[in-house]
């Protein structure tokens, strides 16, 4: 498993961890379930679980390597030459680690996201599907990072 996905899994676990916990005490509380339905709950539930995912997916989007490799592949930043040698024509800094961007491009490839034919790197529909919640993600928030290392 690779960082990106240990972060996603660690998140989401203790996302559920903590609506199982909240469950449990609030069955066990001093307010009988009787008076608070049941939907009072799940939703109380609900907004737990988004306080800890809506920032750890933002912080990912607005910070991750991984996501500016799908903004260069959907913009077509990354070219190849004959060589395999890779070309950034991207203005964000990120484009000096040429090592983690091809580590990068390697990981977004075995998960689908990207598919690499004729020369060049392509956003699968799973790529395109990532790639447009980071890039609604990062508007809604107005990330910084984003915006300096997209292009």
């Amino acid at each position: 498993m690779q960082l990106f996905e240990q972060i996603m899994v660690s998140v989401i676990l203790s996302a559920v961890c903590l609506g199982i916990a909240v469950l449990l005490l609030l069955k066990k509380s001093l307010i009988p379930s009787q008076r608070v339905p049941t939907i009072a709950w799940l939703i109380l539930v609900a907004m737990l679980i988004m306080i800890i995912l809506g920032p750890n997916t933002v912080m990912n989007v607005d910070r991750s390597r991984s996501f500016y490799v799908l903004s260069w592949v959907e913009n077509n930043k990354i070219e190849t030459t004959t060589n395999g040698e890779l070309i950034l024509n991207v203005e964000s800094p990120e484009k000096f680690n040429i090592v983690s961007i091809k580590e990068r491009l390697n990981e977004q490839s075995s998960r689908g996201l990207i598919e690499f034919r004729d020369n060049s790197y392509f956003l699968t529909w799973r790529g395109r599907l990532t790639f447009n919640m980071a890039e609604t993600l990062a508007a809604f928030y107005k990330l910084d990072g984003w915006l300096k290392n997209r292009n």
